[in-house]
């Protein structure tokens, strides 16, 4: 144990992990407070925890969520407190990655900004309107794209619906 901590670039003297079940190692990173039940183990980039459950990565919250009602959340565990180490089950219900996806970006939570918002964006919405209406009236794409100081391709990808689709 001690040379294959160091082989893998751990701390050798680190005392050894949590062995037990999978229920007794979920219990053992959990933490209940009044209202959200917070995850103490090593967090992912999102925030959320995770465990190993019959040699599978299994979300911590997910996790909860089984061991509360007997069954896994299928196919989505959503979070309503909006907090990502919560684990309490109560906090949870199942749902569809649609309604993931439309919970985050009511939430701002969305990773994947749009139009304006997007660190990347040259143009605003109302440069997009007019690049539109430009086109409808037939002026060229290359000459848009100098307008407004983009490249041509974006000005294709607003015209095919591609890029800016959002806006009507």
């Amino acid at each position: 144990l001690h040379h294959n901590r160091w082989y893998a670039g751990k701390d050798m003297y680190a005392p050894p992990t949590f062995r037990g079940t999978a229920e007794e190692r979920f219990w053992h990173h959990v933490v209940k407070t009044d209202s959200c039940w917070l995850w103490t183990g090593k967090p992912d980039k999102d925030g959320y925890g995770h465990l190993s459950v019959d040699g599978r990565r299994v979300g911590s919250h997910r996790f909860s969520y089984f061991l509360a009602y007997g069954k896994w959340p299928n196919p989505c565990c959503l979070h309503n407190c909006d907090n990502p180490p919560c684990v309490n089950p109560s906090h949870c219900i199942e749902g569809t990655p649609q309604l993931n996806t439309q919970h985050r970006e009511e939430r701002g939570r969305n990773p994947y900004r749009k139009g304006e918002s997007s660190a990347r964006a040259k143009l605003t919405e109302a440069n997009v309107r007019e690049i539109r209406m430009l086109l409808s009236a037939g002026t060229q794409s290359k000459d848009i794209a100098v307008r407004f100081g983009v490249v041509a391709s974006t000005i294709s990808e607003i015209k095919r619906g591609r890029n800016w689709s959002h806006i009507v």
